[in-house]
């Protein structure tokens, strides 16, 4: 591997890309009409009408200590911000570990008052040492300013320490593990890099550094369409694929091949049995690979199902009980000869997946199906 460069800058940009994970996984956590800032209020700002919260971030390996100038440099800032008592949370984020020692364990459980009390007893100890870093005397004395007091402890009312978070390339790989549902396997990492790229893209930077609710959804729902409009193959593995004779008796006893009994249809129990075993198997060992959402399969089986409701319906009219054997087997071959409406992005979906679908829903006789399929057609006697 190549030497890097004299003037390396991996450990600037960095903490750049941290604070814009952060800021990606609060845009997921987004509501309606709630917004995340960056680098415009604050490390990372969300913004709602119940109250907005900032979180400045590092990214450090070193515990933290009492002295840490990541805790008395925030607040410092904070106390020179005019409008930082406007916000509900104060928050800092960070990598590092609580030291053992420090008197910030219990940071999170003290009330405004007690926090000050921990803040100048630091400061009590730091003056008894014989050797004071200069930058860390002024960023205490600063901070403990009588003249300011009222506003520190506004401050510190709300003032959290959330310490022993993930780095960077823990975070990132979580964000592609847990925020990447309905994206397939293979295009995790892209999807993920590709709302990165969103987020510190000219057009969002160049003003304020602001994303909405509205626009990160339209953004993740753009990029969803376009990674799975490229799945459009459907997996073939078990396309070909007959029961075999124990399959057929195992499920001989189905309620979905009862209703085939209904109509005297042996000829056709083979193919049915078939195409539900493939439809299952495809679902859960091939389509699960795409982690397709539960509600494309509840769309998909309500249009199969509205087509064969009103085919059946159209049937039943023009039956009557000499022929209802005959007409039955007739509507079931309409049925399954029909063509087929593609699922999801998929152009070549088969006719035994939905053939398959339409004998689940025959085999589902609960109270809580909604869609119920039978093949034998019933006459209206009022005729």
């Amino acid at each position: 591997m190549a030497d890097k460069l004299i003037h390396d800058a991996t450990k600037t940009i960095k903490p750049i890309f941290y604070q814009c994970y952060i800021a990606l996984e609060k845009c997921f956590d987004l509501l309606e009409n709630e917004s995340v800032y960056i680098e415009t209020y604050g490390d990372v700002t969300v913004m709602n009408k119940n109250g907005s919260s900032q979180t400045e971030v590092k990214d450090y390996e070193k515990d933290l200590t009492n002295l840490d100038h990541n805790i008395w440099k925030t607040l410092k800032n904070w106390l020179n911000d005019p409008n930082i008592l406007t916000y509900k949370n104060l928050i800092l984020l960070t990598t590092q570990d609580l030291s053992k020692m420090t008197a910030f364990q219990e940071w999170n459980s003290k009330n405004k008052n007690e926090k000050l009390s921990i803040l100048k007893d630091i400061n009590t100890l730091f003056l008894e040492q014989t050797k004071k870093a200069k930058e860390t005397e002024e960023l205490l004395l600063l901070v403990l300013d009588n003249s300011r007091n009222e506003k520190l402890l506004e401050i510190l009312n709300k003032f959290i320490i959330s310490s022993s978070q993930e780095n960077d390339e823990e975070l990132y790989k979580r964000l592609i593990q847990a925020r990447t549902y309905g994206v397939p396997s293979d295009k995790k990492t892209d999807y993920i890099n590709s709302l990165m790229g969103y987020i510190i893209s000219p057009p969002i930077t160049s003003q304020d550094w602001k994303i909405t609710y509205q626009s990160f959804q339209a953004r993740t729902t753009s990029l969803l369409e376009e990674f799975n409009s490229k799945t459009i193959i459907f997996p073939a593995i078990y396309r070909s694929v007959m029961a075999t004779e124990d399959e057929e008796k195992q499920h001989s006893e189905y309620t979905f091949v009862k209703k085939i009994d209904e109509i005297n249809y042996k000829d056709v129990k083979s193919d049915a049995i078939s195409d539900f075993i493939y439809t299952r198997k495809t679902i859960f060992e091939e389509l699960s690979r795409y982690e397709v959402p539960t509600i494309y399969y509840d769309n998909y089986e309500k249009e199969i199902h509205d087509t064969y409701k009103s085919k059946y319906n159209m049937a039943s009219l023009g039956t009557e009980n000499s022929k209802v054997p005959r007409d039955s087997k007739i509507f079931y071959n309409s049925v399954m000869g029909e063509n087929t409406p593609n699922f999801r992005n998929f152009n070549d979906t088969p006719k035994r997946f939905r053939n398959g679908l339409l004998h689940q829903m025959a085999d589902d006789e609960s109270s809580e199906n909604e869609r119920k399929i039978t093949w034998k057609l019933k006459v209206d006697e009022d005729e």
